[in-house]
This record gives structure tokens, C-alpha cells and sequence, in this order.
């Protein structure tokens, strides 16, 4: 099987997935994977400095024209005509650099250049190929205007990490028998890293857009009464994300307000090598999210059995089942507690991070992905949505 990837090029976790999962498919059997890109317009530093992931792609540019805000009904015109004209152009370039023999097209949509917009006007572009997409996230038009959802219906298989995104594009009038749930990914050691012993932080993913939706008040809050009850006993809390090189203004003042600023250590956006190694000393993860997706941390954390703390969003249940500590959102000190709980009883420890890492060996490692993923476009693997809807 011949497969064109189409997404971020870039140092993303967008593109780590895509590279990771390439490389399964190909470990797996495949004859070939392609990857088309282009920068997206997102504004990520990786963008900017045009860092790429991995050498073989065939890139290209094009201005990527945003939404455009004006009281003259003209000026929102022509922005309107210009932006769907240079979408129209890029969903043509996606469709004319994949490879004719490829027998799958796999398009990643994320945002602007990779958004809807794009996907859709791909979609209806006729060609061979197999299309299928995996929305990694909704963008505004979408969430203005649901019926716009129903073009994914043009595409032969819809993927999601999160059910509660597929449930909602099928109850915007997506066919339930192309919707299929796909967890992400993690790239397992050969066995558990470090002892308990030698672990070292507390973890928390802020994701791309740090102060939205990820808890990081609820985090500093409940990593502050740790440190008043343990003083400097207490792990040091490691924040990482995809949000830029900088560290979030808010964020440094948040953890001076609470009296943590000297206890944690901003690691920024960090390529998934580093993530890896961070992970592999982790005491707990953290993830007390209240909207977003939570996938990546999940599969680092159960890859590297590192005990997780986490509410019931997110796509934290379907990624660690029951293998983890449950907490409400915005509950700081029941965050505190199970953190201490965890960091108190070395039993409890390692039962969690034994059984997370079996779970991610069984259930997340990339091998495993790519062969759910492959059946998908084969068109042998039945939809997890279809008997519910």
C-alpha cells in the first residue's frame, strides 16, 4: 500500500504524529509514505524558523490569508473572495504533489492552512485515491456553522482520538459508518525507565494555548499545598507545551502569585526527544484539563508508566481507561491529595505505572495504532460509532 500523508511539516506535535505514524505504516508493511506540507499560519516559532521534522516531504508555500474583521461590508468581501481563492489553490496543491499512485490520501486537519476550509474544498476534488481525515481539532466555521460537516461524508473514513468529538460530528450530520475512534500514539521504551527512586518532577502538558481549557491554575494551586506540606522534599513541577519558545506571561505571574515561581521549571515547547527523556523521570503527571485534548501526555505518561492524575475529559478515559487517579475539574486540593497520596505510598506507585505501561504496550504503542489505522484503509475495520447511532 502507497499513503500520502497531508499536514505539518513542522516540529509539532502535529508533525511528530504524523512522522511516528508514517513510520509504523511503513514498519507494517507499507510500500511507500509520502508526505505533501506547507507552513500553516499558526505563528509557531517552528513555523517561522521553518524547522522541519523530518528531510522527505514535498513542501510548499503559499500566503495564508486569516479571517478578516471589518465593519465595510466591501473590505469583508474581498478578504472573503481572496482567502477562499488561496484555499481553493491550496487544496489543488495537495491534491496535484501526492503521488498518483498513492492509494490513500491521509489528511491531518489541524488549522488554518490544514483547516476545514481546505479539507473540505480537497474533498470534493475527484481523484483514486482514498480519502480519509483525521481532526485533530474543529476550527470556527465549524463551530459557527455545523452543517458545514456534513462534506466530511465526501471522505471514506473520519478519525478522532477524542469520542466525544466523534458523537458530536455525528450529530452535525457526519454518516456514524465512517467515523472510527483512533487513539494517539506513544513511542514505548523497551521496559520501564527509571525506578521510582530516581525519578525526579511533576509533569504538566499545557497543550498549545496554555491558559484555555488545561487547569493550570487548578495545578498551581494544589502543586502550592504540596510544597507548603512537603517544603523542599516536594518534586519540581516541569511545565511543557506547544505553545511557543517563550514562557506564557500569565503563567510566570500565576506561579508568582502562589508562591511556586522558584519550584517550577517552564520547558516550553521541547521536540518529542526531550519530551521523552522528561517523561522517563517523571514522578506523576498532571492533567487536571477541563476542555481540549489531552492524547499526547497520556501515551508519554502510560509509555514511560508514569502514574497520571487527570479529570473525565479530554480524552483522558479513552486513552487510560481506569488506570488513573480521577479528579473534578477545578478540585486543587483533591489534586493535592492524590498527588501526595501517590508521592506517600510506593505500592500504589508502582501498581499504576506497572499497569499504565502494560496498557501502553497492548493498547497505545505506535505499532498498534498503525495497524488499527491500516484496516481503516483497507475499509475491514467497522466503525466504533456506527452500532450506537
Amino acid at each position: 500500500m502507497n499513503i500520502t500523508f497531508i499536514g505539518c511539516p513542522f516540529q509539532t506535535s502535529y508533525g511528530a504524529y504524523i512522522r511516528d505514524l508514517g513510520s509504523a505504516l511503513a514498519v507494517g508493511g507499507a510500500n511507500r509514505v509520502q508526505w505533501v506540507g506547507t507552513k500553516c499560519g499558526c505563528g509557531d516559532a517552528q513555523e517561522r524558523g521553518r524547522h522541519f521534522i523530518d528531510a522527505e516531504r514535498s513542501y510548499f508555500e503559499l500566503p495564508v490569508i486569516g479571517d478578516y474583521r471589518s465593519s465595510n461590508p466591501w473590505k469583508r468581501r474581498i478578504r472573503f473572495a481572496v482567502k477562499h481563492a488561496f484555499d481553493d489553490m491550496r487544496a489543488g496543491r495537495f491534491e496535484s504533489l501526492s503521488a498518483p499512485d498513492s492509494d490513500v490520501a491521509h489528511f491531518q486537519q489541524t488549522l488554518a492552512a490544514f483547516g476545514s476550509d481546505v479539507v473540505f474544498r480537497w474533498l470534493r476534488r475527484q481523484g483514486t485515491k482514498r480519502k480519509v481525515v483525521t481532526v485533530h481539532e474543529l476550527d470556527a466555521q465549524q463551530v459557527t456553522d455545523p452543517t458545514l460537516n456534513r462534506a466530511y461524508n465526501l471522505a471514506a473514513a473520519v478519525l478522532v482520538h477524542d469520542r466525544t468529538l466523534g458523537r458530536r460530528l455525528i450529530e452535525t450530520g457526519v454518516d456514524a459508518h465512517r467515523v472510527h475512534h483512533v487513539r494517539y500514539g506513544a513511542r514505548l521504551p523497551p521496559g520501564l525507565p527509571e525506578s521510582r527512586s530516581e525519578r525526579r518532577y511533576i509533569v504538566f502538558y499545557a497543550g498549545h494555548r496554555p491558559m484555555a481549557g488545561k487547569g493550570m491554575d487548578t495545578v498551581f494551586a494544589a502543586f502550592a499545598l504540596l510544597r507548603k506540606e512537603m517544603g523542599d522534599a516536594a518534586p519540581r513541577l516541569c511545565v511543557h507545551g506547544h505553545y511557543g519558545l517563550d514562557t506564557p506571561a500569565a503563567g510566570e505571574r500565576l506561579a508568582e502569585e502562589l508562591g511556586v515561581a522558584d519550584a517550577v521549571i517552564w520547558r516550553n515547547e521541547i521536540s518529542q526527544e526531550e519530551m521523552q527523556a522528561m517523561y522517563a523521570q517523571a514522578l506523576l503527571c498532571v492533567l487536571p484539563y477541563t476542555g481540549s485534548f489531552a492524547g499526547l501526555p497520556c501515551a508519554l505518561a502510560a509509555g514511560n508508566g508514569v502514574p497520571l492524575i487527570g479529570t473525565e475529559v479530554a480524552g483522558i478515559p479513552e486513552h487510560l481507561g481506569t488506570l488513573y487517579e480521577r479528579v473534578p475539574a477545578g478540585d486543587s486540593e483533591g489534586l493535592y491529595r492524590r498527588m501526595r497520596g501517590l508521592l506517600e505510598s510506593a505500592q500504589a506507585w508502582d501498581s499504576m505505572s506497572a499497569a499504565l505501561y502494560s496498557h501502553a504496550v497492548r493498547e497505545l504503542a505506535w505499532g498498534v495504532i498503525a495497524t488499527r489505522t491500516q484496516a481503516i484503509y483497507e475499509g475491514k475495520a467497522l466503525s466504533d460509532f456506527a452500532t450506537t447511532h
